[in-house]
């Protein structure tokens, strides 16, 4: 049953580091049980997208509150990432991987609880 209620799932970045910088990318899920979900974190640098913060790591746990913190920086030229796209995804399901890819792929949205990106410059 339908309940107007009810409050959607949300992804906010509540930190994001300039252009050039190693700082870690921070954020916020609500409206989740943070033990249920976790979030997928993309980088575009250079036209293509990376998993974040590892290829072999690609989903990062929430804190009990909803909150993470991940490196978005972990080699090569990942400061000069110029978009970051977070995806809220159940916990049992593993995000594509990314290896320099032009494009996500659609069922990432598809799949995603919520979704959130940023658009960084120099």
């Amino acid at each position: 049953m339908y309940d107007p209620t009810a409050m959607e799932p949300t992804i906010e970045f509540t930190s994001v580091p300039a252009f050039g910088s190693s700082l870690n990318l921070e954020g916020i899920a609500r409206h989740v049980d943070p033990e249920r979900v976790r979030v997928a974190v993309y980088i575009r640098v250079h036209g293509g997208w990376w998993n974040k913060p590892y290829w072999d790591a690609p989903a990062t746990e929430l804190g009990s509150d909803g909150s993470f913190s991940l490196s978005i920086a972990t080699g090569g030229q990942d400061e000069q990432a110029t978009e970051i796209a977070a995806f809220l995804i159940a916990a049992e399901l593993d995000p594509p991987a990314m290896r320099g890819q032009p494009e996500l792929p659609p069922e990432l949205f598809e799949n995603a609880l919520a979704h959130a990106s940023v658009t960084r410059s120099a």
